[in-house]
């Protein structure tokens, strides 16, 4: 006597939970170098979803708005949120730059005013200088102090 088709069922979605727990970083690499080699084509695919379902999108924001504001918050304070609302600023900001990310890791880890070597006594205090009359290649200048780039100590330099 066989398996019923709803044992097979079961018995599927078993195994497929099992394959999934035991290859999670595999798939993960997987799906992340897919997304790489086919961004744009998966651009293309999100905003026909989203032109094909702005009434379903705009229903799930407003009934769920409580849940993904604090969603919205938490990440805010991760590591990877602190970045990714840092990197959206510079580029609001005017800053043009080839590797956000090369920049960031230096921001973060610059210690000290690339311009007077005075230690930053915060976050707040340290600033990414930039050209603002550049503004269609990279126009960084430093990493400076707030006294620093207020004085635009380094009006002629670009990194």
């Amino acid at each position: 006597m066989g398996l019923t088709d709803e044992q097979k069922k079961e018995r599927k979605k078993e195994y497929d939970k099992k394959y999934y727990e035991a290859n999670k970083q595999k798939q993960k690499e997987y799906r992340k170098k897919w997304r790489q080699e086919n961004r744009e084509r998966k651009k293309e695919y999100d905003k026909k979803y989203r032109d094909s379902n702005k009434d379903k999108i705009k229903e799930y924001y407003l009934n769920n708005q409580a849940e993904i504001i604090e969603k919205s918050k938490e990440y805010q304070q991760t590591p990877q949120g602190k970045k990714c609302k840092r990197i959206l600023q510079w580029k609001h900001q005017g800053i043009i730059c080839e590797d956000f990310d090369t920049i960031y890791e230096k921001y973060v880890n610059c210690l000290e005013c690339e311009y007077c070597n005075t230690p930053f006594s915060s976050d707040k205090n340290r600033h990414l200088d930039h050209s603002h009359h550049i503004t269609d290649a990279p126009n960084i200048r430093g990493i400076l102090c707030t006294g620093c780039n207020f004085k635009d100590v380094l009006k002629n330099k670009v990194l």
